[in-house]
């Protein structure tokens, strides 16, 4: 104990508390005395230090609860979007898949003009062998010109 200067205090204790301190066989009152004040002040320190400690737990606690919600709120909207780009997504690809089958089906009917084209075609190439074999002398001597008498 450093030898500050002193203070003289007065205290009445009870004699229950006394008693009870007896066990501890401190040498002198004053003896006891500074020894409960001495604990009393560091525990106050220590109290105040936790308080502290609590404090700064709490406003961590507090920005880390900020930041969750702030989190939770961007992944609520991030889902939104998530789900609107699926939609659309969904949406691009049924208006795709229309555009297919319109397709197909233009493509079916073009087949099928087609094919009714080339059976004309085909009709018309044998009409005309058959008029052109009509068409042909039977004999195909040769002529002189008529200026040619011998």
């Amino acid at each position: 104990m450093e030898n500050d200067e002193l203070v003289k205090i007065q205290a009445r204790v009870p004699s229950s508390l006394w008693v009870q301190l007896e066990p501890f066989k401190f040498k002198s009152q004053n003896e006891a005395v500074n020894y409960a004040f001495e604990k009393l002040v560091k525990q106050k320190n220590i109290n105040q230090s936790e308080l502290i400690i609590n404090q700064n737990e709490s406003i961590i606690n507090q920005n880390e609860s900020v930041v969750i919600n702030q989190t939770l709120a961007r992944l609520e909207e991030k889902e939104i979007q998530i789900k609107e780009i699926h939609s659309h997504s969904e949406m691009l690809i049924q208006n795709m898949n229309n555009q297919v089958e319109l397709l197909i089906s233009q493509l079916s009917k073009k087949d099928e003009q087609i094919e009714k084209q080339s059976y004309h075609i085909q009709t018309l190439i044998q009409e005309n062998g058959k008029l052109n074999i009509k068409l042909l002398p039977e004999k195909t001597e040769y002529h002189k010109p008529w200026w040619k008498f011998w």
